[in-house]
């Protein structure tokens, strides 16, 4: 008959495994029931729990870590202290709800593999998530790219109906068309019917229309536009991304924590819906990822003595780059500036070894650069100037100090963007960076690893440079990063049962428990509620859309009532901007309705269309001899 000390001893490990599930799962609202509802004391709160977690984490790492590791722990947890540190806007996953979620994912992790009944569950959980190693790489990998390609999908028709939603892919996608039809850029109607389309992000530069960005994710959403499925080019992307970095982790790390990886992004919802939209993000994380595993395979083949390979290879990387580039230039800058100082270094060691496939890598960048000052002087004129230039004025009212943007403003965004990641990129209550923290107290025996941290702490330094902090589709900003991030992660995951009771199947069974309930609060809470939030998000309105093309006979003319303000976000014709631009051929033109007198004018541009007036929501026709409707008047400030 089992003693009271017994029963006890594995009553207690029990108790703290419930309690530790019980807290991860309702430390969300369990934070937002605490009774501090003002910012002083919520402030107050935040600052005191980061101090104790801090103190809590620092005392750990002293007793677990060797002596010889002490620095390489203290920056870890500094760093990590960084990113969880409370300011003024933190947003949205407050300290209270990280400390709560870290105290319940210990508890649980501390209690589940003393717990002796449950160890041979736990391992025999171990052994099934362990079965998917005899499955061939190929297949697994496949059943993932189709995974992530069909939900990427669905969520993109779901929310957003397959149209851009917001001015930046608006911008591209329109431009995307010029492109398609055979144009680099859109010769625009005369400066006075102009004035009847509003194309955002876009230059109106002499009667060329072009958008302000860089011509590579514009070029791929052309293709997509020539196969009539242009919403199939993010879901795309983001299915390459997830195989790429498949790739990259096992090339630098293991199979287990390649597959790990793979997974962990096809259950990242920050890639999923980014995935989803037009956004440019997606082009440059999947040619940012093949940068790194270009890089990679480059210093292997050089390992191997393989130069042929190694300059291959190299050339490649260099494309890829140059791809980043081509897509955002200061993300290029940020992920490529650590891996250019290890190249100098190398070079420096043994140059005769190093200079052909640096020299190769080099050329592939240049390619995209010189591809890059064409495409500028088709454009501006000059290939020295970006349209992106032409547009804002200047490279430096944006990307620099001054005008409204310090290095303080900089860095509080970049910070920010931060704690948002944290949330952001797996949507668990715990924070994302907690498993780099685990990974980052060991060495990290592969450069590439070591590179990949050095890349987080450029690619920051470069945001700090950044006027813009933007929250849309989450921290958008750091988004290049997701790569790493998730790599860090599961080389953290894959290390902390070895930290725990020296990897026994066991401690290998909590960990699966801990991952896996994660993925489900975040499945059951934030997913329901960010599907909801995508599918009313800013110019997301397909139901007015369809409205008019319903209502109206083709080929037609519709003016859409607004105020003066094209820019006005309250402005239906915000909501039918994709449709541009506009073309003799379309079977409904959308304009601007900038009052009869004016309207007129376009009207002589289009005689042969059936024209009408909107009004909330419904269309009045225009007669064609007397130009009168039965239109009530338009909102305050309609011409």
């Amino acid at each position: 008959m089992p003693s009271a000390f017994n029963i006890l001893t594995n009553l207690a490990p029990a108790a703290m495994s419930i309690a530790g599930a019980a807290l991860l799962m309702t430390a969300a609202p369990l934070a937002l029931a605490l009774p501090f509802h003002n910012y002083p004391a919520a402030a107050i709160a935040d600052i005191v729990l980061w101090i104790t977690l801090a103190t809590v984490l620092s005392f750990c790492a002293v007793r677990l870590m060797p002596r010889r590791a002490a620095p390489r722990c203290t920056l870890a947890l500094a760093v990590f202290a960084l990113f969880l540190l409370p300011q003024t806007e933190w947003d949205h996953m407050p300290a209270a709800t990280q400390m709560l979620s870290l105290a319940g994912a210990a508890l649980l992790l501390a209690g589940l593999p003393l717990c002796a009944p449950l160890k041979p569950v736990l391992a025999a959980l171990d052994r099934l998530l362990s079965a998917n190693r005899f499955l061939p790489s190929w297949l697994l990998i496949g059943i993932f790219y189709v995974t992530f390609l069909s939900a990427a999908v669905a969520l993109s028709w779901h929310c957003f109906h397959f149209y851009p939603i917001y001015t930046d892919t608006e911008g591209q996608y329109i431009h995307a068309k010029y492109i398609a039809m055979g144009h680099l850029y859109w010769p625009a109607p005369p400066p006075p019917l102009s004035r009847f389309f509003y194309l955002p992000m876009s230059v109106d530069d002499h009667g060329k229309w072009y958008s302000q960005y860089q011509p590579l994710h514009v070029l791929l959403l052309a293709l997509g536009h020539d196969l009539s499925a242009p919403w199939m080019v993010n879901p795309t992307e983001g299915a390459l991304t997830l195989v790429a970095t498949y790739m990259l982790a096992r090339r630098i790390t293991d199979e287990q924590t390649a597959r790990l990886s793979a997974l962990l992004m096809l259950g990242c919802q920050l890639i999923l819906f980014m995935s989803s939209e037009y956004m440019n993000h997606a082009s440059a994380l999947l040619f940012a990822t093949l940068f790194l595993w270009g890089y990679a395979e480059t210093l292997h083949a050089q390992a191997e003595d393989r130069m042929n390979d190694a300059c291959r290879a190299g050339f490649v990387t260099g494309l890829c780059i140059g791809a980043v580039f081509l897509v955002r230039p200061l993300t290029a800058i940020g992920v490529a500036l650590p891996f250019i100082f290890h190249a100098l270094w190398l070079m420096a060691r043994d140059r005769r070894a190093w200079l052909e496939p640096f020299l190769a890598m080099a050329a592939g960048g240049l390619i995209c650069l010189a591809f890059d000052g064409w495409y500028n002087l088709e454009l501006t004129g000059s290939a020295w100037v970006m349209p992106y230039t032409k547009y804002s004025g200047s490279i430096e009212s944006q990307v620099w100090f001054g005008k409204g943007h310090s290095f303080f403003h900089g860095l509080r965004s970049t910070h920010a963007a931060w704690l948002l990641m944290n949330r952001a990129l797996f949507e668990w209550p715990l924070p994302c960076t907690a498993f780099v923290l685990i990974a980052c107290l060991r060495p990290l025996k592969h450069p590439m690893l070591r590179l990949m941290l050095a890349m987080l702490l450029c690619y920051s330094a470069a945001n700090v440079l950044n006027k813009w902090w933007s929250s849309v589709f989450g921290p958008r900003y750091l988004y290049e990063t997701a790569t790493t991030l998730i790599i860090l992660t599961a080389v953290g995951i894959c290390r902390l049962p070895y930290m725990l009771r020296g990897g026994e199947a066991a401690a290998r069974g909590a960990v699966a428990v801990l991952v896996l309930l994660l993925f489900s609060v975040s499945a059951a809470t934030r997913l329901p509620d960010n599907i909801r939030m995508y599918a009313h998000y800013f110019d997301d309105h397909p139901q007015f859309y369809y409205s008019m093309l319903s209502q109206s006979e083709k080929p037609a003319l519709i003016f859409i009532g607004q105020s003066a303000n094209k820019k006005d976000r309250t402005g239906k014709y915000r909501w039918v901007t994709h449709t541009n631009p506009p073309t003799e051929d379309s079977p409904v033109v959308f304009a601007v309705d900038l009052g009869m007198n004016k309207d007129r004018e376009l009207m002589a541009r289009y005689p042969h269309r059936h024209t009408y007036l909107e009004r909330n929501g419904w269309l009045y026709p225009v007669d064609p001899v007397t130009f009168t409707s039965d239109a009530p008047p338009g909102p305050p400030g309609t011409p």
